[in-house]
């Protein structure tokens, strides 16, 4: 129960302040003050509208999945690799060592 408990608080402790920017990022006061008068998307409207901000987006999005794909392919290499080492060295009798010595190849 208290692994859930700081499970938990660790995410609020990460993910509300997110929040809290996003949600300010409907105001429609120059100030950030709170409560919020009004909601807008004005300035959403505004970076939509630049060309550069679009770009930026698209190259963030480009580079966000090639990362992504190299990520997946080396992490499933790395997957299927360990299990075949660890195999490798119970065969050779030394098992017990075996962890540090595939942590230092």
């Amino acid at each position: 129960m208290a692994i859930k408990i700081g499970t938990v608080l660790v995410l609020a402790f990460l993910y509300l302040p997110l929040l809290i920017v996003v949600i300010y990022s409907f105001n429609n006061d120059i100030g950030q003050t709170w409560p919020i008068d009004t909601f807008t998307t004005k300035y959403y409207t505004l970076a939509w509208q630049n060309s550069q901000v679009r770009t930026a987006l698209g190259t963030s999005l480009l580079v966000a999945t090639i990362a992504t794909l190299l990520a997946f392919v080396f992490g499933s290499l790395a997957a299927f690799a360990v299990p075949a080492q660890f195999a490798v060295l119970h065969q050779h009798g030394d098992f017990g060592f075996s962890q540090l010595q595939l942590i230092c190849k």
